[in-house]
C-alpha cells in the first residue's frame, strides 16, 4: 500500500480511535437521529454516511455489469421504510471525480461517482451516528459500490440487486451488497460466485422469525452470528430496504473495526501490514488496489466538507441506453475482483498463477519459466506457503502426505458448479483417455475463470469453464485450507 494511502487511513482511523461502542446500544427510540432538511448539499459534519459491506462478498466491487447496463434516474420524497420503490423518475445531479485505478487491472485511473441521492443520505448519517463511524469511509465504500444506491441494471444476466427480490450474480443484495439467500430457491452465492449469507436467514421476514439474531440498533454484541437487522422498526428484516440494508451495513463495519482495533489487523484479517481500517476495507473486498482506492475517495469527501447530493433515489427498472457508469475496459467486472472476500493465501495462488499467463507449457516443467498443469498448481499454492504434491492423481488425493502446510477437502465431484467453488480451489478433468484419471488440474481464478497449463500447443491462459469441453471433461475441485491465519504463518 502507498505512504499517501496509509497517511489517510491513519488520519481517518484517528476518528476511530474515541469510538466507543456501546455494549447494550443507544439510548432513545431507534433511528431518531434528526437530520437538517432543505435545498442544496447537505452540509457533513460529525457522523454521516454509512455505506458498509456486504457479507462475505464475493462479487465485482466495482458493481459493473455488461457493455449497456444503465443506471436509475432520482426524484420523489424519502420512502420511509418497506421495500425498494418502483416508479418512474425524472431528471438526475450527478458528480463524478478521477482517481488514480491504484493497479486495478484495465486502467491507469477510475472514475469515481460521488454524489449521494438526499434521502440515502439521511439514512447513512443515522446509521453512522447509531454506530460512532465516520461518514468519509463509509461514503467512499458507497461511490465505488452502487452509486450510493443508484447503479441499477435491467440485464436479467446481471441484476445490480437493487431491486426487490433480485441479487446479483454473486448472491449480494440491496445498497451496500449484503450475500443473502436466492428467495425463492434458497441458494447461497450465485452463477459467478458465492458472497454467503453474512445477512442471515431469509432476505425478508419478520423480526420475530430472525430471533436470537437480530439485534438493536447501535448495539454491538460480542459476536453476532448474523448482521441482517430492522433498521427503521417496522418489524421487517428486509435486505432490499434501504434503511434495513445501510442500517446492517454499518453495524457490521463497526463490529469489524471494533475487532481489528482490539485483536489486530492480523487475527481479524490475516495480516500484519493493515491497520484497523484498512483492515475494515480489506474484509469487504480483500484487494490492496480496492483499499487504496476506498482511501483517495474518503480523502475526497474529507477536504469537500460538503457531500454532494442528487434528488432523492426511487430505485427503478432502468431504461435502456448507455450507461453513466464508468467500467474500465468497456464494462464488465474486473478479474482482480472475482477473488472476492478469500484468504490471503487464496488471493496468493490466484495472483502467482496469473503472473504465470503466457509462458510456455514444458511438461514436467515446475517453474520458473515454464510449466505442466499440476507444476503450475503446485507452484501457486507454495507461493501462498502451501506445499502440495505435484502429479495430477496425487493432488486429487486430499489425503496425500505431500500436502503440508494446510489440509486439502475435495468439494465437489462430478457435474460442474461454480457457484459451489472459491478462488484457489484446484480443478480435475480427464481430459487424457491414455492416462490415468484425472489427467489434467487448473486453478479456480474466480467468475468462472480458470488458470491452467493446457499442453505444448499453447502457453499458459485463463479460460472459462462455460463450455461442454470443460463441463463434459470435469472430475471435482480440492480446497486446500492453510494453516494459520495467512502466508506468513504458514510452516512448511
Amino acid at each position: 500500500m502507498s505512504t499517501r494511502a496509509r497517511t489517510r487511513a491513519k488520519a481517518l482511523w484517528s476518528r476511530l480511535v474515541a469510538l466507543v461502542l456501546p455494549p447494550g446500544g443507544r439510548d432513545g427510540d431507534r433511528g431518531s437521529v434528526a437530520l437538517p432538511q432543505g435545498g442544496g448539499a447537505a452540509r457533513v459534519g460529525g457522523g454521516v454516511t454509512a455505506l458498509a459491506v456486504m457479507g462475505g462478498i464475493a462479487y465485482a466491487a466495482t458493481m459493473c455489469g455488461p457493455t449497456g447496463a444503465t443506471a436509475s434516474g432520482f426524484t420523489g420524497a424519502d420512502q420511509g421504510g418497506g421495500g425498494v420503490v418502483h416508479a418512474s423518475t425524472t431528471g438526475s445531479s450527478q458528480k463524478t471525480i478521477t482517481i488514480s485505478a491504484h493497479g486495478e487491472p484495465g486502467s491507469s485511473t477510475k472514475t469515481v461517482r460521488v454524489d449521494i441521492p438526499e434521502n440515502i443520505l439521511r439514512m447513512h448519517r443515522t446509521a453512522a451516528e447509531a454506530y460512532d463511524l465516520p461518514w468519509e469511509l463509509m461514503a467512499a465504500i458507497g461511490a465505488i459500490e452502487t452509486q450510493n444506491g443508484a447503479y441499477v441494471s435491467t440485464d436479467p444476466n446481471w441484476h445490480s440487486g437493487l431491486v426487490e427480490g433480485q441479487r446479483n450474480p454473486y448472491g449480494a443484495a440491496g445498497i451496500v451488497q449484503f450475500g443473502v439467500k436466492d428467495p425463492v430457491t434458497g441458494q447461497v452465492g450465485g452463477r459467478l460466485g458465492s458472497a454467503g449469507n453474512a445477512w442471515g436467514g431469509e432476505p425478508k421476514e419478520p423480526v420475530s422469525a430472525r430471533v436470537p439474531y437480530d439485534h438493536e440498533v447501535g448495539a454491538m454484541p460480542s459476536n453476532p452470528r448474523y448482521f441482517g437487522i430492522d433498521g427503521n422498526d417496522d418489524g421487517m428484516v428486509n435486505v432490499w430496504d434501504p434503511w434495513d440494508n445501510i442500517t446492517s451495513g454499518a453495524f457490521r463495519i463497526a463490529y469489524y473495526a471494533r475487532q481489528a482495533e482490539q485483536k489486530g489487523s492480523s487475527s481479524v484479517c490475516g495480516r500484519s501490514d493493515l491497520t484497523p481500517m484498512q483492515c475494515t476495507v480489506f474484509r469487504h473486498n480483500p484487494a490492496k488496489w480496492y483499499v487504496d482506492q476506498v482511501f483517495e475517495v474518503a480523502e475526497y469527501y474529507q477536504n469537500s466538507g460538503i457531500a454532494p447530493t442528487s434528488p432523492s433515489l426511487n430505485i427503478v427498472q432502468a431504461s435502456s441506453g448507455s450507461s453513466d457508469r464508468e467500467c474500465e475496459g468497456g464494462g464488465g467486472a474486473t478479474q482482480a475482483a472475482f477473488l472476492g472476500d478469500v484468504g490471503e493465501a487464496h488471493r496468493t495462488a490466484v495472483e502467482f498463477a496469473r503472473a504465470q499467463l503466457g509462458k510456455p507449457y514444458v511438461w514436467g516443467g515446475r517453474g520458473p519459466d515454464s510449466f505442466d498443469c499440476s507444476g503450475l498448481t503446485q507452484g501457486a499454492w507454495r507461493a501462498a506457503g502451501v506445499q502440495i504434491p505435484w502429479v495430477t492423481t496425487t493432488q486429487w488425493n486430499p489425503d496425500h502426505p505431500d500436502y503440508r502446510g494446510g489440509t486439502a477437502e475435495r468439494v465437489q465431484e462430478g457435474s460442474l458448479d461454480v457457484s459451489v467453488l472459491q478462488p484457489g480451489d484446484l480443478l480435475f478433468f480427464h481430459t487424457n483417455p491414455g492416462a490415468a484419471s484425472p489427467s489434467h488440474v487448473g486453478i479456480y481464478a474466480g467468475g468462472g475463470m480458470m488458470v491452467h497449463a493446457a499442453n505444448s500447443r499453447k502457453p499458459i491462459e485463463e479460460v472459462s469453464l462455460d463450455s461442454q469441453y470443460y463441463r463434459s471433461s470435469y472430475i471435482g475441485a480440492v480446497r486446500i485450507t492453510p494453516d494459520g491465519d495467512g502466508p506468513d504463518s504458514m510452516q512448511v
